[in-house]
């Protein structure tokens, strides 16, 4: 009556309601697996350990976000620094959206909808902090070394100088990362 499922996995994540699909999973890359396996552990940790709701919900959105990454990315693989520029896009959004309701002209309600933002923000960026690529500071300290020894003060001049096709082996960080950090200086 039942179809037999291929492995325990299959039955697990059904009874936390997480969709596995492994033909889609498989070609995104090895540390895109270990990432997924990571969130789907940290969602039924949450549940048996009746963690805060707001522990649950954003797992589950990142999970949610991690798909949509890999269907905007089908046929290219999604490794760690698209992972990590998507997560950091998520922070950067709940961390504007918590400064949009803490303005003065908000109503008083809107500041527990703001402290929510924060906590998802970092909860996320703990996330980030598991990926194996440089941090903001160490990217700071590799483009000032370069501001220096060029003898570069201007931004545009700082962009023309980026090594952008060893970024990723040489630096282990993205463009979109290395280009914040430029703009933040």
């Amino acid at each position: 009556m039942f179809p037999i499922l291929r492995s325990n996995i299959f039955l697990r994540a059904a009874t936390v309601g997480i969709r596995f699909n492994s033909s889609t999973v498989s070609s995104a890359g090895a540390l895109y697996d270990g990432f997924l396996v990571k969130l789907r552990d940290d969602l039924k940790t949450c549940i048996r350990s009746k963690a805060p709701p707001i522990k649950k919900t954003t797992v589950r959105g990142i999970m949610s976000e991690m798909k949509n990454l890999e269907i905007e990315n089908h046929g290219s693989v999604v490794d760690e620094f698209k992972i990590y520029d998507h997560l950091n896009k998520l922070v950067k959004q709940r961390k504007e959206t918590a400064n949009e309701y803490l303005k003065p002209d908000q109503p008083e309600r809107f500041k527990e909808l703001a402290q929510k933002e924060l906590d998802e923000a970092a909860i996320i960026s703990k996330y980030l902090l598991d990926l194996p690529v440089a941090t903001e500071e160490e990217i700071k300290a590799k483009v000032q070394a370069l501001m220096a020894s060029e003898n570069i003060t201007d931004k545009r001049q700082v962009f023309s100088k980026i090594p952008w096709g060893k970024i990723n082996k040489e630096w282990r960080a993205s463009r979109g990362a290395v280009s914040d950090v430029i703009n933040k200086l």
